[in-house]
């Protein structure tokens, strides 16, 4: 008989949680089902749970998990045991109306879009909006950067938080990013005073 899979969820908070799917066919879960388990222990409602599963921590790879009436069996990356997943927790984004738009592909996903989904980030490279903010997440708190600079092979420019302000990140991850960036910073240059919150 099978074994049940257990899921990871880590969200934009840093926390992380389990999410058990039992056997003896686990891989027939339904995205849907998989997210009401997520509700069951966030209260965040469904529709407002954006997952990406992570492909490669070391080249912050993600893929995006959008189909809710998909099974797991349709993702061939998360049929192998257990897997961590990234949740988001976004609602509709509200993106400075004078940025430059692309259809893409995205940096992060390589997704081309049909219509100019993508933002253009300062070194003229196209990111989505939501992927962008999986990658700094990834950047600021698992990789513990001080700086978010774009991932395209001999780019490396800098994305300042202003950038990532106007590309719809909300006053929560804005917060958490400005945060984590300063922390991140100090601990860089041996601050000594910097403390923890509980």
């Amino acid at each position: 008989m099978a074994q049940s899979w257990t899921l990871f969820v880590k969200g934009f908070d840093q926390k992380n949680m389990k999410i058990e799917i039992p056997g003896p066919h686990p891989e027939s879960t339904k995205v849907s089902a998989f997210k009401t388990k997520i509700q069951e222990k966030t209260g965040l409602n469904p529709q407002y749970q954006l997952l990406k599963l992570e492909i490669n921590k070391d080249k912050n790879s993600m893929q995006s998990i959008h189909d809710d009436s998909k099974r797991f069996s349709e993702y061939p990356s998360i049929t192998n045991g257990s897997q961590f997943l990234l949740l988001l927790q976004t609602a509709t984004r509200h993106i400075d109306p004078f940025m430059k738009r692309s259809n893409g592909p995205c940096l992060v996903t390589y997704t081309e879009y049909e219509t100019p989904e993508c933002i253009l980030a300062p070194c003229g490279h196209p990111v989505h909006p939501d992927d962008l903010m999986a990658y700094c997440q990834a950047e600021v708190f698992d990789q513990k950067k001080w700086e978010i600079r774009c991932m395209k092979p001999g780019c490396n420019v800098e994305w300042p938080l202003s950038f990532i302000s106007k590309s719809g990140a909300t006053t929560y991850e804005y917060e958490l990013l400005e945060k984590g960036l300063s922390e991140n910073h100090c601990i860089m240059n041996q601050c000594a005073d910097i403390h923890q919150c509980p």
